[in-house]
């Protein structure tokens, strides 16, 4: 992966936010309660460093993903990087959600599945996933800039916590350069200076 810049944990919540809370492209958008004014304030034109804002930015997220926060989000040292297609394609998906695609839970196996997936054979959950993947990836292709993904590592595997079907698209989308997303690692204890 090519590191871009280190982030801060406020730019990681605002994406996940950002993505979420997008009535057009995230089913979860429903669940984080946010008018016009607030979303306009807080997720489309937001005050990163603001503390204020961060803080609300984090209550919003905690009010519906506290558990995800705690396990992938708080304590990680996160960067922002370019990552290569084979990179995504090693990349897992979070849970047993995408064991429809893959029994191994790989991305890359995960798009090519998708790819080439009947929509007339697909059950009505799979045939939406399928569909709204596919509609990304004609944005990837079209150049559009989306939301960075988010992925942590876990025992040197990183694992997407936010993004699966935009980095799912992305590989079907057929694009040949690297993606731009968060990556968060566990902080590591910097070695005592002796003297």
């Amino acid at each position: 992966m090519n590191t871009i810049r280190q982030a801060m944990e406020a730019e990681v919540i605002h994406a996940f936010l950002k993505a979420e809370t997008d009535p057009a492209a995230d089913r979860w958008s429903k669940y984080y309660g946010l008018d016009a004014a607030s979303r306009a304030r807080l997720v489309d034109h937001p005050d990163l460093l603001s503390e204020g804002e961060n803080a609300e930015r984090l209550k919003l997220l905690l009010s519906v993903r506290a558990p995800l926060y705690d396990r992938f989000i708080r304590g990680k040292t996160w960067t922002l990087v370019d990552a290569d297609i084979q990179e995504l394609e090693n990349m897992m998906y979070p849970s047993t959600d995408w064991l429809h695609l893959t029994p191994s839970l790989r991305v890359g196996h995960g798009a090519r599945v998708f790819a080439v997936m009947p929509r007339t054979n697909a059950s009505a959950r799979f045939s939406s996933d399928r569909d709204r993947c596919h509609t990304i990836a004609k944005l990837y292709a079209s150049q559009v800039e989306l939301v960075e993904p988010i992925a942590v590592s876990c025992d040197n595997v990183f694992v997407i916590i936010e993004g699966c079907a935009r980095v799912t698209a992305y590989l079907m989308s057929g694009a040949k350069s690297a993606l731009r997303m968060f990556v968060g690692e566990p902080r590591r204890l910097q070695p005592l200076d002796t003297v």
